[in-house]
């Protein structure tokens, strides 16, 4: 080990020197540093464009099951209504309307009963959830835009549902 009297004494030359040293490998650490922040940046970017193209995937096979699942439920009641007699509410239907969209007011209807007196709406879902009796309710104003000509009706309001959430009564 070097003792304190074996290192010559200080120079400007020496001093500047050693400054210059200094400042070299600072930059060059500063310079290093900066690549591997880019080259984490490079990376971390392709890592979230991949987790996205994955998780737009999964977004869409879950839209479908989704869409599947309501097209499944729609159709059974649709078919089930279809093929008994059309009788709801202690009322006989002449007709079963499918898939109907709002003429004047934006709204969607899965499928109507009517008759000469009384229209029902019926609302499918594959599982019925809080805030599904409040959104049918709301079926009653705008049908009766959309449908003047049953305006004079009775209006009856159902959800069918493949299954009912724990409480849905209650909602």
């Amino acid at each position: 080990m070097k003792k304190m009297t074996d290192i010559p004494p200080a120079t400007a030359e020496s001093f500047w020197a050693a400054l210059q040293e200094s400042k070299r490998i600072l930059t060059e650490a500063l310079i290093d540093l900066a690549k591997r922040q880019a080259e984490n940046e490079r990376v971390l970017t392709e890592m979230f464009a991949k987790t996205a193209i994955k998780i737009n995937a999964l977004t869409e096979q879950v839209t479908g099951i989704t869409k599947s699942n309501g097209l499944f439920a729609e159709n059974y009641f649709f078919n089930s209504f279809e093929r008994d007699e059309l009788n709801l509410f202690g009322e006989k239907y002449d007709k079963l309307l499918p898939g109907s969209k709002g003429k004047i007011v934006n709204d969607q209807y899965d499928f109507i009963l009517v008759n000469g007196h009384t229209s029902t709406i019926i609302e499918v879902k594959y599982k019925a959830r809080e805030g599904d009796i409040e959104k049918t309710l709301k079926k009653v104003e705008t049908f009766r835009k959309n449908f003047p000509e049953y305006h004079k009706h009775k209006v009856y309001l159902a959800i069918a549902a493949m299954s009912i959430i724990k409480n849905f009564w209650l909602c």
